[in-house]
């Protein structure tokens, strides 16, 4: 009995020294080096960094706190580790799509990120498919996916480590670590065509798949940027199988014109032009005055005016026409029916502003 006693107790002391190490381990606290992140998407890939944030606090961050990468570590037997970016855990970078860092392909995922830096300055940015691990402690050079080489620059004092997306371009972005006195740039590049065609492709596939709309997007998209033409003219005739709207034949007119279909593209622009509204074709006119095709936009505003007569578009788009003839004196009076029809205050304040570059012999647009 006495032994069962003692048995007892001590799986109870066992049991509540374990609870006690688990709700320890599992405390909440404020941590010297707060955790961040930022995000930034370039095209539709969107970039993330996590990372700790530790600050300089008067210490001398360059060569003392980030030890140079030729200075091995007594505590580490003399090896050589990179730094890991940050504090605390690995930093991450996560990829939503392919991309590149600095010219070199990198795959969609997550990324430890580490940093083998120079006394000269001449810096080593390491992406490791290990993400997972505590730092640089389990850094396995084995598990490398991209090395960038970049070089530190001067920089005002940031007392606390941050990164930045800076530069930002239509494709690019340059991702920037800041601390102390020094930042350091990686260069990261998306193709765009590439990625955005890839992503259109798998939208129409599932959610977009319920109206006309998710189609004529992907087809406009291929159009203006001029890619993947065959595939956008089935994405137009997919809009179209839902419903025929002036837009998605539109598109789809562009698309055959682009292809050198100019007979089909004529007979499906006919058809769109008898549905389109008046804001619709007044937009087509201005579209034909942009590309100088002037005949044409006459044509297609005193067809607008045909069908929508007495409208203030009408009349605005035939002024555009006639002025882009320096037919000045035509102009101002169709200018002049469109300030009349006009129902809106501040488009009214627009016309007249207009009408006063008529009279002073200014094209308008």
């Amino acid at each position: 009995m006495r032994w069962s006693i003692i048995l007892f107790m001590s799986l109870v002391l066992f049991h509540s020294n374990s609870l006690f190490a688990q709700q320890t381990l599992t405390a909440t606290t404020p941590m010297v080096s707060p955790k961040a992140s930022i995000s930034q998407t370039v095209g539709i890939t969107k970039i993330e960094v996590i990372y700790s944030r530790p600050a300089v606090r008067e210490r001398q961050v360059w060569g003392k706190v980030v030890r140079f990468s030729q200075e091995p570590s007594k505590r580490e037997k003399g090896k050589t580790r990179p730094w890991r970016a940050g504090a605390n855990e690995n930093t991450i970078i996560t990829f939503s799509t392919d991309a590149f860092v600095d010219s070199i392909p990198i795959k969609a995922g997550s990324y430890g990120v580490y940093m083998y830096i120079q006394e000269s300055g001449d810096i080593e940015c390491i992406f490791s498919s290990n993400y997972q691990s505590w730092g640089s402690y389990y850094y396995d050079p084995e598990k490398t996916v991209a090395t960038v080489n970049t070089k530190w620059q001067d920089h005002k004092h940031t007392e606390r480590m941050k990164f930045d997306f800076d530069s930002l371009t239509q494709s690019t972005v340059l991702l920037t670590l800041k601390w102390g006195n020094k930042s350091i740039p990686v260069p990261i590049q998306v193709d765009i065509k590439a990625t955005t065609l890839k992503n259109l492709q798998q939208e129409i596939q599932s959610r977009h798949m319920i109206n006309h709309m998710g189609p004529q997007e992907a087809a406009e998209w291929c159009l203006r940027n001029d890619t993947n033409l065959e595939q956008a003219l089935r994405w137009a005739n997919y809009s179209i199988s839902f419903v025929k709207v002036f837009s998605n034949l539109k598109i789809k007119s562009e698309i055959l014109e682009k292809l050198d279909r100019p007979d089909e593209a004529e007979e499906i622009m006919k058809e769109a032009l008898s549905m389109g509204s008046v804001f619709e074709l007044h937009r087509y006119g201005g579209q034909m005055l942009k590309q100088k095709k002037i005949d044409q936009a006459f044509e297609i505003f005193q067809f607008n005016a045909k069908k929508h007569p007495n409208q203030w578009p009408v009349n605005y788009g035939l002024s555009k026409a006639y002025s882009a003839k320096s037919e000045f004196k035509t102009a101002i009076k169709y200018m002049n029916k469109a300030i009349e029809n006009c129902p809106n205050e501040s488009t009214l304040a627009f016309l007249k502003q207009k009408l006063e570059l008529l009279k002073n012999g200014e094209v308008i647009s």
